[in-house]
């Protein structure tokens, strides 16, 4: 029998990405996990896999694609799979507030991630839109700005 691995402790970050991506996939049935995601996306070395990426572009001690290529790939942080995973798990009411409060982390792949998560759940997230308008960061006022602004019929 096979013992589970809390998604913050798991050693791998590419297989804690395809985690996060599993309990998105199960929906409603995953909802036992979202305090785990939530950890999850509060900890921006959860989402590191600098390393991993590194292990995977060497071979017998050469690196095969040029530096920089590495480091962009590793640079990805995994934890735009756990915005997703959020929302596709749900309940709104439960996960619009750690989407919102993601709006504020400081790599701006998750903070965009978690703004597309959040357009995705509108209308139902207008309330926690709504209350980032107070948000100490002027781009997450800004964008919660834009996202309440109504839509011109033509788009």
């Amino acid at each position: 029998r096979r013992q589970s691995v809390p998604l913050a402790l798991g050693a791998d970050g590419t297989e804690r990405a395809s985690a996060a991506q599993s309990l998105g996939a199960l929906g409603p049935a995953a909802r036992a996990a979202v305090p785990e995601l939530a950890r999850a996306l509060r900890d921006p070395a959860w989402g590191d896999v600098r390393k991993e990426t590194l292990k995977r572009f060497t071979v017998m001690g050469m690196i095969m694609i040029p530096m920089e290529q590495i480091e962009a790939i590793g640079a990805m942080d995994q934890r735009i799979h756990v915005t997703t995973a959020l929302r596709q798990i749900g309940p709104p009411e439960d996960v619009i507030p750690l989407l919102a409060e993601a709006m504020g982390d400081a790599n701006a792949l998750v903070t965009a991630s978690a703004s597309s998560e959040l357009e995705e759940l509108l209308p139902g997230s207008k309330p926690a839109l709504r209350e980032l308008l107070t948000h100490p960061d002027a781009n997450v006022r800004s964008w919660a700005e834009s996202a309440l602004a109504p839509k011109d019929s033509a788009d």
